[in-house]
């Protein structure tokens, strides 16, 4: 058998997440929080990487919910670059990176992102040994109205910012991840490597509206 497919995972929803992977192993990473990494460091650590280990077989993308700027910056250059290499290109869900990154098979995981005042990225997810499955679609939500009705079925995890609420850590009787524990871009390989390609062209950003913003749209049109 020949060696195993180098997968470049990359996610700029929140900050600036970078893997380079065969099978299960982490070839190098790279990560930072800053809101300006991906326009930073991005484009130059992809192309040290490649000097270095050659152009990868795969390309897997973190489409977001994340800040909508930071998001757009990542889909467009991995489109870009999967172009230019002739290579496979995956989108995978952000927070179903996370919840990959994060647990393990049987537990919940509950990825959230980008807290803006009282909003927030929400997607829940139950591991398995492959992969992970969605229970809570990802969405907006606001602070006190964290979905539930899916506690009870193994321990729950929980990433990103709610992981700082102590109050709703313990109503939901869960334990926060650190975030230096959650390596996205690990995550989005391990669930991109042997999902079906997309065209490149019809990839998008996974955008969702605040809550507060739906709100005011829906007031606006007289339906609340």
């Amino acid at each position: 058998m020949g060696e195993r497919p180098l997968v470049l995972a990359l996610d700029t929803a929140s900050g600036l997440s970078l893997g380079l992977t065969r099978g299960s192993t982490v070839v190098v990473r790279h990560g930072s929080g800053a809101p300006q990494a991906a326009d930073v460091a991005l484009l130059p650590t992809v192309a040290a990487w490649v000097n270095a280990y050659g152009v990868p077989d795969r390309l897997v993308v973190g489409t977001g919910p994340g800040s909508f700027t930071g998001t757009r910056v990542g889909v467009v250059a991995a489109k870009t670059l999967a172009w230019a290499w002739s290579v496979p290109l995956v989108g995978v869900s952000s927070l179903a990176a996370d919840a990959a990154a994060a647990g393990w098979p049987g537990a919940v995981v509950v990825a959230t992102t980008e807290l803006l005042r009282d909003e927030l990225y929400i997607g829940v997810y139950r591991c398995r040994p492959d992969g992970v499955d969605p229970v809570v679609a990802d969405q907006a939500w606001r602070l006190g109205d964290v979905p539930r009705g899916w506690e009870g079925g193994g321990p729950v995890l929980v990433t990103g910012p709610l992981a700082d609420q102590a109050p709703l850590m313990a109503q939901l009787g869960a334990t926060p991840v650190p975030a230096a524990a959650v390596f996205r871009a690990g995550g989005l390989a391990q669930l991109g490597r042997t999902a079906p390609p997309v065209d490149p062209l019809g990839l998008a950003p996974q955008y969702l509206r605040p809550a507060t913003r739906a709100a005011e749209r829906s007031v606006g049109h007289g339906r609340l």
